[in-house]
């Protein structure tokens, strides 16, 4: 299973770097022959992963193809995590409202230009 979690999460990693706009940051920055470049390098490691997983886990039945999980918890709790998320909302709208207060809105409104 080990080897099965290590390769989704390289892929999921691998594949967030090849995307549309991040490959136009890559040509903008380093010009279309090293966009081209690092695109190949990118995809063959996440191709290659999967070959990997594909030959190496799968045979070994190492990845189960039926899953057995049983669900717990059917309804809403207060645990740690609904007090975190409360907390860091709360956070998060004191920092909207100091970055109002503070004239954020104006300089935003400054800076301008096409997004």
């Amino acid at each position: 299973m080990v080897a099965s979690a290590s390769a989704g999460v390289v892929s999921f990693i691998v594949a967030d770097l090849i995307i549309i706009p991040i490959l136009l940051i890559y040509r903008r920055c380093y010009g279309t022959a090293m966009a081209v470049r690092i695109f190949g390098a990118f995809y063959a490691a996440l191709a290659g992963r999967w070959v990997r997983h594909r030959v190496r886990v799968r045979p070994s039945r190492a990845d189960p193809d039926q899953r057995n999980a049983k669900v717990d918890q059917l309804g809403i709790s207060w645990n740690y995590t609904t007090y975190l998320n409360i907390a860091v909302l709360v956070v998060a709208a004191a920092l909207v409202v100091r970055f109002v207060r503070t004239g954020g809105v104006p300089m935003l409104r400054a800076i301008g230009g096409d997004p």
